[in-house]
């Protein structure tokens, strides 16, 4: 994670040849599931694939935003807190 952090900060605002690829795959997907189910409307397909993925690296330590896991919260409490955030986004 950090080593992308890292990579990211370097080539400011371009994106490295292999990512643009991948990602206009995902922001194809999530508009296609978008239209076909009528959910997630409130948000571009951009801005949801964003959001989504700062959910789920909520409590990554290389986030430097991010919050560290308390000692009596388990992994499967993290993971339900991710669904549910993104159930409510959708």
């Amino acid at each position: 994670m950090r080593l992308a952090t890292w990579h990211r900060l370097e080539r400011g605002s371009q994106n490295p040849a292999g990512a643009t690829p991948a990602r206009e795959v995902k922001l194809e997907a999530l508009a296609a599931v978008q239209k076909a189910n009528n959910i997630g409307s409130g948000f571009s397909p951009g801005t949801l694939l964003t959001l989504v993925l700062s959910i789920a690296l909520a409590w990554n330590p290389g986030n430097a935003a991010g919050v560290p896991a308390s000692e009596t919260e388990t992994t499967d409490d993290r993971r339900r807190a991710v669904i549910e955030a993104v159930r409510r986004l959708l």
